[in-house]
C-alpha cells in the first residue's frame, strides 16, 4: 500500500510553537514557529504519523514534543515491527528519558504506526487521531483530559502523556489488521485543532478531491480564523493500493 502526507502547523496566539509532529521521514525543526512538510512512499517498513503537543512553559514544552518524536522517528532504525508490547515498551523508556531532562516538561501524544501486516493506534493525553473510511468519519483515540469526566473543567487538564513529571503513564495502543484499507484517510490534531474546527467541518475537508497539503492548510487555518488560543497542528495521511 502506498501513502500521501502532509503536515501544518503553526504557533498561533502563542509566543512558541510547543507542538512537534512527525510525517514517515520527517519531523518539525525544534520549536520553529511555522512547518510545513509534503511525503509520500510505500509499507516497506514502519513508519509513524504522529502529533505532540508540548507542555511545560518556558521553552520544556517544545523541547518535551520534539523529543517524543525525533525518538520515534530513531526507532525504525533498529526495530522492524511493532505490537502493542514492544511500543508500550519503547514509549516507557521515552518517558522516562523526558523525566530525567525535566522532571516538570511533558507532552500529548497520539498517532498511528503503519507497517504492512497490523497497523496501530497510539495515544496519551488529548490530542486526536481520526479516520475517513468511505462516507464514515471516527475519532479513533480517546481524550486523557480532565474534561472528559467533568464537562465544567479546564479544558487544558490532561490526566495521561509522557514526562510532566508523572510516575507511571498509561500507554494507549491498538494493533489490527482493520485499522487501515485502502482509501482511508487519517487526520492527526492538536486540540488547538479540533477544539475550534467542528467534526462535521473536518469530514467535509477530508471528503474533497483535493490534495492532501490543501486539505491540512485548510484545517488548520479555520481553526486560526476561529480564534483558537493555541498551537495549531494537524498531520494528514492518505492511503492506497
Amino acid at each position: 500500500m502506498r501513502f500521501k502526507g502532509a503536515s501544518y502547523s503553526v504557533k498561533g496566539i502563542r509566543e512558541i510553537n510547543e507542538d512537534s509532529f512527525i510525517l514517515a521521514t520527517k519531523t518539525n525543526n525544534l520549536g520553529k514557529s511555522f512547518s510545513t512538510e509534503v511525503v509520500e512512499g510505500k509499507d516497506d517498513k514502519p513508519y509513524f504519523f504522529a502529533v505532540a503537543d508540548g507542555m511545560g512553559g518556558q521553552g520544556s514544552g517544545e523541547k518535551a514534543s520534539y523529543m517524543v518524536v525525533t525518538s520515534l522517528l530513531n526507532l525504525n532504525k533498529n526495530i522492524e515491527s511493532f505490537d502493542a508490547n514492544n511500543l508500550t515498551e519503547e514509549i516507557e523508556k521515552i518517558h522516562r528519558k523526558v523525566v530525567s531532562e525535566n522532571s516538570q516538561m511533558g507532552t500529548t501524544l497520539s498517532g498511528i504506526i503503519f507497517q504492512k501486516d497490523k497497523c496501530g493506534i497510539v495515544n496519551l493525553g488529548d490530542s486526536r487521531t481520526y479516520r475517513l473510511r468511505k462516507d464514515f468519519f471516527l475519532q479513533m483515540t480517546n481524550d486523557d483530559s480532565l474534561c472528559s469526566f467533568d464537562a465544567n473543567a479546564p479544558t487544558n487538564i490532561v490526566t495521561n502523556g509522557i514526562g510532566g513529571g508523572l510516575k507511571s503513564i498509561s500507554v494507549n495502543t491498538y494493533f489490527s489488521d482493520k485499522i487501515l484499507l485502502p482509501g482511508d484517510i487519517f487526520l492527526i490534531c492538536s486540540d488547538g485543532v479540533y477544539r475550534f474546527v467542528s467534526d462535521e467541518k473536518i469530514e467535509k475537508i477530508l471528503s474533497k478531491e483535493i490534495s492532501v497539503d490543501e486539505m491540512v492548510s485548510e484545517i488548520v487555518k479555520i481553526a486560526i480564523q476561529k480564534g483558537t488560543d493555541d498551537n495549531c497542528t494537524a498531520v494528514i495521511v492518505a492511503f492506497k493500493e
